[in-house]
């Protein structure tokens, strides 16, 4: 470096660490100066990474098939101090190294791509760290070199970075085993003595009645780390444990070296091989198929970049934690957590709006394939490969998997799946109904939280949690028995579900504090008095047909009263005995709950409710976070999420999605097609929607449950909120815009489970439709004044509530197409 060259670093300011300062004017978040985040994490599969605000790794982990029960965690660095170097990326110039510096970032969910220059050497080169399902791959182009100047990518590495515990040890870096790199090799056992314990909860029952472990996995394993150059790879070690490690040199074009991380040398070695050819071809590919994904996915204006960008980055961000190498496997999180079943198998809708369909296949054959055979469905896998069920689901929580492949049946057409998964989705239905009462409840604990005991249950216990799921799944389970022609299970889930309707709100609704509770006592009937946020998980329509909306109202009420904060909605009132019942999850807000809340607040009218929500949403997305949860303890705000820069629940990132469609854009998905019903009142736009075969590019605005203009490709519909199935093909574009004045003549609300084939309102302001139904449905319907409803020709009684002029009736479908007139 010459003399003036020094001056000029001298003279250079240091790296300015400018927080929080991202763009989203585009989908990808951007920082035009520094790395623009406190930190954030990145997913590829079995691999996740934090980096921090300086660019240095804080957190490596890896899942391979070594115990779950020591740390995934494999290296750490400090997230507060650049101190430690924990493989820290750096280039070398002309013999002297830097730092990468950032500039224009963009943050994708498995990685970054910044810039970096140095003007006073005419250098400028744009680097990336990019995470592949088993590797970290840190690439270099090299966009200017005026110089020709020798250059090396570098990487420092200190060896306190590596994350010890009891029952692990590991070698040297050592030379040699790979054509090009260096390897250290990990091995995990669990101590004798924990391993005892582990062994001992094996089969045995807990508080509640649920098993502890039907497998604790694996006692040890070993996990093979590679370091590798392009050519070669020189190391240089120091007294103190700081490792430099330098690849070859180059002056131009693109370079890249990875880091590499397998559970065996036959493992390793081939893959090794095919990364030293060919990491910087996947780098391209991944950010390829992020843009192509992004091209193809639904597109939403809703006036907020910051809401626009999260929303598009949920379904790249589920990508990356697919387990590329276990087929229907989905890590719950990009830092912390493996596989687990209803983080993957709830909210399933958001893989079918986004092209995932292939994935979602895959899912109900790993959730099929994996079932125990006396417990059923996972809940929590072991890292085994394939993986086993450690946890199971509760029985009435299991039919989360009969929902999801409802949803794919709904989604895609294709009911040919059904058949193929039918006899498993009946396999759960029966093994579920030893748990159901005569009034059509299911008894056991609750699939959520996960230590329910910290709420008030004891092992005699009736969970509203878990019975908004039993209804849901049998309702489905309903249809698709008639598809596979089961009679028996056909007529057994319809008496089941005419119970929970009868009995669903009188078991748990708390009439003098007008809310749910969380549980009764199974033996006595008594009610727990403890009041859920997650009360119904929302995960279909069918929810409205088992409590009505002037009950959902109350909901609100109570919810914006006693749940509402700052970033979200609490899961137990503070008064509540529940809340901070377990010191973790009971104190902190959860996504879970958000489909929920915001249906009964669209339909309460509640506007600033759900701003708010969409202003929480916001300051999560600004941090680049999808939270798990968000803790609550203190009544004053935390400042930062739990984990920023954290997409921490599988779950979570898919409720975001399916909240805004169903409690913002007040969309709703079934057999039968789309219904609208109340939303957000700011203008809302989405392109791209896939429902079927059709394509469905949607303009929303107003408030109200009905609707001033209801246009299908520029013709009004008139009479029905529904739409008619025969009018979604090919692109469909929808203009609803809603309005609190009620039309003159009577107007379909809901009919979920069926489809509308025709409708409209004649002359005398009587409405008319043509259904198909393979199950009962049913109709709510508005009328000023009590109508008469016909089926087929034939008066049938139903319900009418004088003070909100609605209706209900339950229309006797079965695979039939059938008339329905409402007579004022």
């Amino acid at each position: 470096m010459s003399k003036q060259q020094k001056h000029a670093l001298l003279d250079k300011n240091s790296p300015t660490f400018t927080l929080n300062n991202l763009r989203f004017d585009e989908v990808t978040p951007v920082s035009d100066s520094g790395f623009g985040l406190i930190q954030n994490t990145y997913s590829g599969g079995r691999v996740g990474v934090a980096v921090n605000f300086f660019g240095g790794i804080n957190r490596l982990l890896y899942y391979g098939t070594s115990p779950m029960h020591l740390p995934n965690v494999l290296f750490k660095g400090d997230s507060t101090t650049a101190y430690q170097r924990c493989f820290r990326a750096q280039v070398v110039v002309n013999g002297d190294p830097y730092n990468f510096e950032f500039t224009d970032t963009s943050h994708y969910p498995f990685g970054y791509k910044s810039h970096f220059a140095i003007p006073e050497r005419g250098v400028e080169l744009r680097h990336r760290l990019t995470l592949l399902n088993d590797a970290l791959v840190f690439s270099v182009e090299v966009l200017r070199n005026d110089h020709k100047l020798p250059l090396h990518q570098r990487f420092e590495y200190h060896d306190h970075c590596f994350n010890g515990a009891p029952g692990r040890s590991h070698t040297d870096w050592e030379e040699g085993v790979t054509a090009s790199g260096w390897v250290m090799t990990v091995k995990n056992v669990i101590p004798a003595e924990k391993w005892k314990q582990l062994q001992n909860e094996v089969n045995q029952l807990g508080a509640c009645n649920f098993p502890l472990a039907l497998h604790q996995g694996l006692k040890e394993g070993s996990i093979w780390i590679a370091l590798l150059g392009e050519h070669s790879l020189a190391m240089k070690n120091t007294l103190s444990g700081r490792k430099y490690f330098t690849g070859e040199e180059f002056r131009r074009g693109e370079h890249a070296h990875v880091l590499l991380f397998a559970s065996s040398r036959e493992e390793l070695i081939p893959r090794a091989m095919e990364l030293q050819k060919k990491a910087f071809t996947f780098v391209k590919e991944k950010e390829q198929d992020y843009d192509r994904r992004l091209g193809k996915t639904p597109q939403f204006q809703t006036g907020d970049d910051v809401f626009d960008s999260m929303l598009a980055n949920v379904p790249p961000t589920l990508k990356t934690l697919v387990v590329q190498d276990v087929r229907g496997a989905a890590r719950a999180s990009s830092l912390g957590y493996w596989v687990w079943g209803w983080d993957t198998l709830a909210g399933a809708d958001v893989y079918l709006l986004s092209g995932q369909v292939d994935f979602a296949r895959d899912v109900l054959q790993f959730y099929r394939d994996t079932a125990d055979a006396k417990w059923g469905v996972g809940h929590q896998f072991t890292t085994d490969h394939p993986p086993r069920v450690r946890i199971p689901m509760a029985f009435s929580a299991q039919f989360i998997y009969a929902i999801f492949l409802y949803q794919y049946g709904i989604h895609t057409g294709d009911r040919s799946l059904w058949r193929e998964f039918y006899p498993f989705a009946k396999q759960i239905f029966q093994s579920s109904l030893n748990a159901i009462n005569e009034r059509g409840m299911g008894e056991g604990p609750a699939l959520w939280p996960d230590y329910p005991d910290t709420c008030g249950h004891t092992g005699s216990d009736i969970s509203i949690f878990n019975n908004s799921i039993q209804y849901q799944g049998i309702r489905c389970i309903e249809e698709m028995a008639v598809v596979a022609g089961d009679q028996q299970v056909t007529e057994k889930a319809r008496q089941i579900c005419r119970r929970m309707e009868q009995n669903f709100v009188s078991t748990f609704w708390d009439e003098k504090k007008g809310y749910f509770v969380d549980s009764v006592n199974s033996k006595t009937g008594k009610q727990r008095p403890s009041y859920p946020a997650h009360a119904l998980l929302w995960m279909t329509p069918f929810l409205s047909d088992l409590v009505g909306n002037e009950k959902l109202k109350a909901c609100a009420s109570f919810m914006a009263d006693n749940h509402l904060s700052p970033r979200g909605f609490l899961p137990y009132p503070r008064w509540d005995s529940s809340f901070d019942g377990d010191g973790n999850q009971l104190g902190q807000i959860w996504p879970t709950h958000d489909m929920f809340v915001t249906r009964c607040q669209a339909i309460a009218g509640r506007q600033d409710i759900l701003e708010a929500w969409i202003k929480s949403s916001d300051w999560y997305w600004k941090q680049l976070t999808y939270i798990e949860g968000y803790s609550v303890q203190t009544v004053n705000d935390s400042g930062t999420p739990d984990c920023a820069g954290y997409k921490l629940s599988f779950f979570g990132t898919k409720t975001t999605y399916m909240t805004f469609l169903t409690g913002c854009a007040g969309l709703h998905f079934d057999v039968g097609g789309i219904t609208f019903s109340e939303g957000l009142a700011r203008p809302l736009k989405i392109t791209q929607l896939p429902f079927r075969k059709a394509a469905l590019n949607l303009s929303l605005k107003g408030r109200g449950k009905f609707a001033s203009k209801l246009l299908v490709n520029g013709k009004p519909l008139v009479g029905s909120l529904k739409i008619p199935i025969t009018l979604l093909k090919g692109k469909v574009t929808i203009v609803h815009e809603r309005t609190e004045k009620a039309p003159s003549y009577p107007v379909i609300l809901s009919l979920f489970g069926a489809e509308i084939r025709k409708v409209g309102v004649d002359k005398k302001g009587c409405l008319q439709a043509v259904v198909f139904g393979n199950t009962p449905a049913w109709l709510r319907y508005y009328s000023r004044e009590r109508a008469k409803v016909h089926f087929n020709g034939c008066e049938i009684n139903g319900e009418y509530d004088a003070s909100t002029c609605e209706g209900k009736v339950l229309l006797p479908l079965s695979s039939e197409v059938a008339t329905i007139r409402v007579e004022k």
